[in-house]
């Protein structure tokens, strides 16, 4: 592809002896620099966003940090090729990044030979894993790179869609989300369930009744544009799939709830309710189904 992969760099007090940290944001598709302004980076921006000020848990303070935009045409990165029309997948993803690492190392050869390390959250649960693998496969070829990998972290990590919408669907009755009732629902979607209690002694694959696009979206099957095999579907099938996309996803990412702290205080944000935010969303998704089906790659 030709054109470029945002990086900024943030450099430690003790830039010529501290460890490299690539840091990589989820999504996919989220810019790492969410992670530079709101998570570990040296700054915060205030409720207003007029002032910056300093955020005493940065990891600057401990290595240089660099902050990718990935994949390819997320954030501030850009091309100059028409890269939209091409197949694209997670393994692309981490060759790409490799070649930015690189070319990283050509440009800051200061770095060779440093402990580095890769880091990530979320969708990272995906990113961090096959970036490490097709690095070191690179560094076994080209052991003259200079890239002294040494370690790799993961934080609230998404490693499978399909297990993060099994597991969301039944935490977030036991977080008190939804109540006993809904959850008996849920239940009755499984084999093996114990009517008594409401909820099945083998947890079964609720993924089987929504369709996952390749943005990470869950969408039910009722609508028949959404393309789910439903043959032999009763009106108890439609009912499950309904209720995974709700308690699954929707409860997840379209509340007012921090995704990643459930416990915390809601957010009160001068911004319309994401159930509002939601449907219009969930609709241009749906614009670009039929657009995102025919390219989707495997």
């Amino acid at each position: 592809m030709e054109g470029g992969r945002e990086m900024k760099l943030i450099t430690s007090t003790n830039r010529a002896n501290d460890p490299l940290i690539l840091w990589l944001n989820g999504g996919p598709g989220c810019s790492s620099l969410g992670g530079l302004m709101t998570e570990n980076g040296p700054f915060r921006a205030s409720e207003d966003g007029s002032t910056l000020y300093e955020n005493p848990f940065s990891w600057h303070k401990v290595g240089n940090v660099l902050y990718l935009e990935s994949p390819r045409g997320v954030g501030f990165s850009y091309a100059l090729s028409n890269w939209t029309e091409q197949p694209y997948n997670d393994n692309l993803t981490a060759t790409d990044t490799v070649l930015a690492l690189k070319s990283f190392y050509l440009r800051f050869p200061e770095f060779k030979n440093r402990p580095f390390f890769i880091t990530g959250e979320s969708y990272g649960g995906i990113y961090v894993p096959t970036l490490t693998d097709a690095l070191v496969k690179t560094i076994l070829n080209e052991p003259n790179l200079g890239i002294n990998l040494v370690g790799v972290a993961i934080g609230n990590g998404e490693l499978s869609e399909f297990q993060q919408v099994n597991s969301a669907a039944m935490l977030l009755y036991f977080r008190g989300v939804y109540d006993m009732p809904t959850y008996k629902a849920l239940s009755s979607c499984c084999p093996g369930k114990t009517p008594a209690m409401g909820n099945y002694t083998v947890p079964c694959d609720l993924t089987q009744y929504v369709y996952l696009d390749t943005s990470g979206n869950v969408w039910n099957c009722n609508d028949t544009t959404t393309p789910c095999n439903t043959t032999g579907w009763t009106a108890a099938d439609f009912k499950c799939s309904q209720l995974v996309e709700q308690l699954g996803f929707d409860l997840v990412w379209g509340t007012l709830n921090d995704v990643y702290n459930t416990y915390q205080d809601c957010y009160y944000p001068p911004y319309p309710l994401p159930s509002q935010d939601s449907a219009r969303n969930k609709q241009a998704m749906r614009n670009l189904q039929s657009h995102k089906r025919s390219k989707r790659d495997a």
